[in-house]
């Protein structure tokens, strides 16, 4: 699966494709976006999402900032490894919905020791005992459900009463209806998006020489 997102003014994209023929169709809006966005464009990991969208656009696609690389060059000068966004910030619901609040350091110091010794950080360690999982393995997942007759037929006939409508179906803001487990992954791609604009707003001639 491919996905872009893009965030601009008060609007977030998220395009995906799941096939061939899904790759023509996103090939064609990305082309459409890129002569629409405004500039300076930004971007998470700025090689990688050029390299991604000039072989998309067929032309080279200039991206004018990296927004990690302010970040980097903090973490350089204090001999620090360059974090990853969540351990820059984390979205709300990671507090109210998944647990956080009520995470008790000694209760589960055992537990987290041992997830450290296979993760990167600490908040990595909680990003997957809260979710379960990471988008790679929520794709896996909306594949095989897939292979369920009824969920397919829900998706491509979603029934009137809510009663009748499968636990794993999510209605998408554009009103599509898919696999609560795609749904998770573009909940994902959007918490993303807006915790990378959140670091944008961070005002470093007041604020940096507290880091």
């Amino acid at each position: 699966m491919f996905t872009l997102g893009t965030l601009s003014g008060s609007a977030i994209r998220i395009i995906q494709a799941e096939n061939e023929a899904d790759c023509e169709a996103l090939a064609a809006e990305v082309q459409r976006l890129w002569q629409t966005l405004p500039r300076p464009i930004y971007a998470y990991n700025r090689k990688f999402v050029s390299g991604w969208l000039s072989d998309a656009l067929g032309a080279e696609a200039n991206i004018d900032h990296d927004s990690m690389d302010a970040w980097k060059a903090v973490a350089d000068q204090q001999a620090l490894k360059w974090p990853r966004l969540r351990e820059l910030i984390r979205p709300p619901v990671f507090y109210y919905r998944w647990g956080i609040a009520d995470y008790d350091r000694e209760r589960d110091l055992g537990t987290m020791r041992r997830a450290m010794r296979r993760a990167k950080s600490a908040n990595e360690v909680i990003s997957r005992e809260a979710l379960g999982g990471a988008p790679h393995i929520w794709w896996q997942q909306h594949i095989q459900m897939l292979d369920d007759p009824e969920i397919s037929r829900q998706i491509t006939n979603p029934p009137t009463d809510p009663a009748e409508q499968s636990v794993n179906l999510y209605r998408l803001p554009n009103g599509n209806w898919t696999t609560n487990r795609l749904a998770a992954i573009i909940c994902h791609n959007m918490m993303d998006l807006q915790s990378q604009a959140s670091l944008l707003l961070w005002q470093w001639n007041l604020t940096s020489p507290w880091l």
